[in-house]
């Protein structure tokens, strides 16, 4: 397993980094199709953040990619923070991953319980025409149906976009690569 470290603001010193190696090599346990975890380190310069020691983490398997990011005051708390939310998701892909082989094997059965709670499934199906628009005018949109997302054709490039509301109340933009 790879473990590359970024830092942002902040000197990744050797005891950071054997620190950061230390709480995130625990995770290989779990699973055996870890290919690398990037950690970013970053330390937010505004003074009105009072959490504002930041570390994301991004952990690649083979055909899945897993985040985890937490902030606090304090930097080896923070890591402790991501790495234990880090270790978790592990702990459920690899839940999904035998849910998924124990499914193909009981062939008649197809819905499992894991955790004593019923697999998520699609419940319900809409379909709608893409009307084109500017990103500018699915943000309005999306704010007018109170929706956390909004599906898109966007009128500058032709291609179907989604526009959502990020925790900052900004707006992000997913689109195909071009």
């Amino acid at each position: 397993m790879d473990i590359r470290i970024h830092g942002k603001n902040i000197e990744i010193t050797s005891d950071i980094k054997e620190y950061v190696i230390e709480k995130i090599s625990k995770i290989d346990r779990y699973s055996d199709r870890i290919i690398s975890i990037d950690i970013r380190l970053l330390v937010e310069r505004n003074p009105s953040i009072t959490a504002n020691n930041v570390a994301e983490a991004t952990l690649k398997t083979e055909g899945s990619v897993i985040r985890a990011k937490e902030a606090s005051t304090d930097m080896y708390n923070t890591i402790n923070l991501v790495a234990d939310k880090l270790e978790r998701s592990v702990k459920k892909y690899k839940s999904r991953l035998i849910d998924k082989t124990q499914k193909s094997n009981l062939h008649g059965i197809h819905e499992l319980k894991t955790g004593g709670k019923k697999k998520p499934r699609i419940v319900k199906i809409k379909r709608f025409e893409f009307i084109p628009m500017t990103p500018e005018d699915a943000a309005e949109q999306l704010e007018l149906l109170g929706h956390s997302f909004y599906v898109f054709t966007n009128s500058d490039t032709g291609k179907i976009n989604v526009i959502y509301k990020r925790k900052d109340n900004n707006y992000g933009l997913i689109g195909p690569s071009e």
